[in-house]
């Protein structure tokens, strides 16, 4: 039988320093990707992937004293493990609401993140704002395997911070990214909360 994929989670940002997210009505990028990657990595392995993260606590795992090192280093963890996939969970900043998903064009990554982007979008209830491509983000160029970058709500938008400050909205829509990697895969999800 062959193995599942390895997949890479990359929690965008760091706690602090160079490379620290957004903030905006009392939450920080930085906290809330860490939450959906945790609980994201729990469902993938439940349904047989092997998951790495680049980081699982307030910095990433490897140098970080500048934005280009920390970004580096994620690249690094998913090129040494010879990861299949690289998904780095982000929130949006700058105005607007809604979900949407950045990838190099053309390729795996491209159709991947169309399997994706609508349930990201049914569980946030919230726009869907497409698949766009960009040639300049650092994580989708450097790394050696389809890589998306997910961002899910804006976290100055009201509605949308409310909903990502809530607990189970953010275990839910970790099940939402679980789900899409698993339609993308062609495998059945199993949700561990059906056990209980």
């Amino acid at each position: 039988m062959k193995p599942l994929p390895i997949i890479c989670i990359d929690p965008g940002h760091n706690n602090s320093g160079a490379d620290a997210g957004a903030e905006g009505n009392s939450l920080r990028e930085q906290d809330l990707t860490l939450d959906i990657a945790l609980h994201l990595k729990t469902l993938l392995e439940y349904n047989g992937f092997t998951v790495i993260l680049t980081r699982e606590g307030d910095v990433v795992h490897g140098p970080h004293q500048t934005e280009k090192q920390s970004l580096q280093a994620r690249c690094n963890i998913a090129n040494k493990a010879g990861a299949d996939l690289f998904l780095s969970i982000h929130i949006n900043a700058g105005g607007g609401t809604g979900t949407e998903i950045y990838v190099l064009p053309g390729g795996q990554a491209e159709i991947m993140a169309t399997v994706l982007l609508p349930y990201l979008s049914q569980e946030g209830s919230w726009p869907n704002r497409g698949v766009k491509t960009n040639r300049r983000f650092y994580v989708l160029v450097n790394t050696d395997m389809p890589a998306v970058l997910t961002e899910n709500g804006f976290i100055d938008h009201p509605k949308d911070a409310q909903k990502l400050g809530n607990p189970i909205f953010r275990k839910n829509l970790a099940r939402a990214h679980a789900k899409g990697i698993c339609a993308y895969y062609g495998i059945e999800f199993r949700d561990p909360e059906d056990k209980k």
